[in-house]
């Protein structure tokens, strides 16, 4: 009766069971044995040696303590198949008794944590593939528990800080290594996260406590609260930005430079303008008076000068603009204004350029007022800017489009010729300093690639944005203005 109950208890087992004479021969086993050994059925009474004559002898012994009265147990041991599969066991090895205490056999329970082990290995790889990482990018990792104010850190949060590996630091010590112009801030940060903000990032210097360098460093880190709401623990990363903070600064110092350089010729190349451009005019004034085949040559010669003159003075007052805009210098004078109106006067101070290459303009602007809220004179400034770079950019005879329209609580601009295009690449830099959006040909009328800068830069001051659109090189161009444009009623003219 005794053995019965035993075999049913085993057949029974939520696990992986077994149950075997002394000779290791089936008696009994469980479902879940059949599972984690991956087979479909076992006939009693058939040797355990031979349904596995892969057993190792190491679990031979095992069974021969057993069978000697001894428990044994393996928490976790690696099984390699027939088959050539590996399947990781937890088992525990005991000896059965039957009813008059004589050992018939042994029982084996037996579970498959071979999932439970392939986790573990692809998180112990993971964390050596982060740590390798951490290494390489010389990422420092820090781990705070708040309320023992105990810290963990990597080798690499030690070595960008300069202090040895392994020493017991408190939050205190952190910030001690955090230069003094920085501290308030570096903790300002830190106790708005903890009081509930719980994002952490920001860039500071430190003065590294072995050699005393400033180092630049970013951390980024998030505090983690109880269910009452306590801050109980931080974490995050830190990395050297030094090289960076230290490439900012050259360029700032580059684009200072540049823009006091840019200043100082467009003061010095404007100082001459003056006399020159009265020079011309006192010139043609002279010569209109001679009706000779000469005096006409003269006035063609001046005419010609004249326009240059002008190219010249619009281009240092754009090279002037600029650099003061840098600087922050320019501030709009900002009324209620039609747009249309602004439009119209900036197609009449381009006029001269349409008609010296026989281009068309066609307009298509409403008929009613749109009302715009900005500067009137640089709106215009940006729209003679476009129109002036189309007329550049389009061959003799060719056509210029310019329109308006509204879009919602915005007024859009449109600027379209039939020229030379825009190459793909240089769509996303047109806007940039100096950049030329004309061919390559340097037999071609190019200007210096400031116009297009300075009206993105306006625009962009009023609150709007400016896009440029081609279809390639022989395709034209499109310069598309968006302003803000609240429906208000206009109360001043154009100044």
């Amino acid at each position: 009766m005794y053995l019965a109950e035993l075999r049913l208890f085993i057949e029974d087992a939520p696990i992986g069971a077994a149950m075997f004479d002394r000779e290791m021969r089936y008696v009994a086993f469980s479902h879940y044995w059949l599972v984690n050994h991956r087979i479909e059925h076992i006939q009693l009474g058939r040797s355990h040696y031979e349904v596995f004559p892969e057993i190792p002898a190491r679990w031979k012994e095992v069974h021969r303590r057993a069978l000697a009265g001894e428990t044994i147990r393996e928490a976790e041991d690696e099984f390699h198949r027939a088959d050539g599969s590996t399947v990781w066991l937890k088992w525990e090895t005991r000896p059965w008794r039957d009813s008059d205490g004589t050992i018939g056999g042994v029982i084996i329970f037996c579970d498959d944590i071979t999932p439970q082990k392939q986790a573990e290995e692809a998180l112990r790889q993971a964390l050596v593939r982060q740590r390798l990482a951490q290494s390489a990018g010389h990422v420092g990792v820090w781990d705070w528990e708040i309320r023992p104010n105990r810290t963990y850190l990597n080798d690499e949060w030690y070595e960008l800080y300069g202090l040895p590996k392994g020493a017991e630091l408190a939050y205190e010590d952190f910030l001690a290594r955090v230069h003094p112009d920085d501290r308030a801030a570096v903790h300002d940060v830190m106790q708005s996260a903890l009081a509930g903000r719980g994002v952490i990032n920001h860039d500071y210097r430190v003065l590294r406590a072995d050699d005393g360098a400033l180092r630049w460093l970013s951390s980024m880190g998030e505090v983690y609260f109880d269910a009452r709401g306590e801050a109980v623990r931080a974490m995050g990363a830190v990395h050297d930005i030094t090289e960076r903070k230290e490439m900012e600064g050259a360029l700032r110092e580059t684009d200072r430079r540049r823009s006091e350089f840019l200043a100082m010729l467009a003061h010095e190349l404007r100082n001459p303008l003056t006399p020159i451009s009265n020079a011309v005019d006192v010139l043609y004034q002279l010569s209109e008076s001679d009706a000779s085949t000469a005096g006409e040559k003269k006035r063609a010669v001046l005419q010609m000068a004249r326009r240059q003159v002008d190219y010249l003075s619009r281009l240092v007052n754009d090279l002037l603009d600029m650099t003061r805009i840098s600087h922050g210098k320019i501030s709009l004078e900002r009324k209620d204004a039609d747009l249309v109106e602004l439009l119209i006067h900036a197609a009449e101070l381009v006029q001269p350029k349409f008609d010296a290459k026989r281009q068309a303009l066609v307009t298509n602007l409403p008929a009613t007022p749109m009302p715009v809220h900005g500067d009137p004179v640089r709106l215009t400034q940006v729209f003679a800017n476009l129109l002036g770079n189309a007329a550049r950019y389009t061959d003799h005879g060719g056509r210029i489009e310019l329109s308006a329209r509204r879009e919602g609580e915005e007024a859009v601009v449109a600027v379209r010729d039939n020229g030379q295009g825009i190459q793909p690449d240089m769509l996303g830099s047109i806007f940039e300093m100096f950049a030329q959006a004309g061919p390559s040909d340097p037999a071609s009328q190019r200007g210096l690639g400031v116009g297009l800068a300075l009206a993105n830069n306006l625009v962009r001051m009023h609150g709007g944005t400016i896009e440029a659109r081609s279809e390639g090189p022989g395709r034209g161009s499109e310069f598309i203005v968006r302003l803000p444009a609240p429906r208000i009623a206009v109360r001043a003219p154009l100044a």
